[in-house]
């Protein structure tokens, strides 16, 4: 008889090495203790601009994962300068001009704001949803944070300055 085996996510992992991102949870089986079982979810080990299904894409460099409201994970993936969504075994690019140089070398950064299409990031390491379904993107290298709402990418704190101050 096969043991039909529960599992539940505990917590899902950007493995920014692989580029890949994998998802730590545990299965209740009918006997013995709970195990701790880690699968990939989203790339395959191949450094790419994701899209597609989400075993057969890569990144490349993701450093950033988050949930969302309806389940999706964001996924940050700081080298292709892009925003992702993985739903239904799918990656959907959310926003960030990812154009690769050679297929390896990653995609440049630049400080765009505008239509999600042409919006450029330099280095995003964190995307978190909004209760308004607004993505707030930490944007590491032009030194702020980025909102992407109603298809478009705007800034929403800070300055392409690096350094801190108080203020609007």
């Amino acid at each position: 008889m096969l043991q039909q085996l529960k599992a539940r996510s505990i917590l899902v992992i950007a493995l920014f090495l692989a580029s890949a991102c994998s998802r730590l949870g545990t299965s209740d089986g009918d006997e013995g203790p709970p195990r701790s079982i880690v699968s990939t979810i989203a790339g395959n080990g191949t450094i790419g601009v994701a899209q597609g299904d989400a075993k057969k894409t890569g990144f490349v460099l993701p450093v950033g994962v988050s949930s969302a409201q309806d389940g999706s994970v964001l996924i940050s993936d700081a080298g292709a300068n892009a925003i992702y969504r993985l739903a239904s075994g799918k990656i959907e690019w959310v926003a960030g001009k990812t154009t690769l140089t050679d297929g390896t070398e990653g995609a440049s950064g630049g400080y765009v704001n505008g239509p999600v299409a042409v919006a450029q990031f330099y280095r995003p390491v964190a995307a978190v949803e909004r209760n308004d379904g607004a993505i707030l993107v930490a944007d590491n290298l032009n030194h702020c944070i980025r909102i992407i709402q109603s298809g478009s990418v705007r800034t929403y704190a800070g300055s392409t300055d690096p350094g801190a101050a108080d203020g609007n």
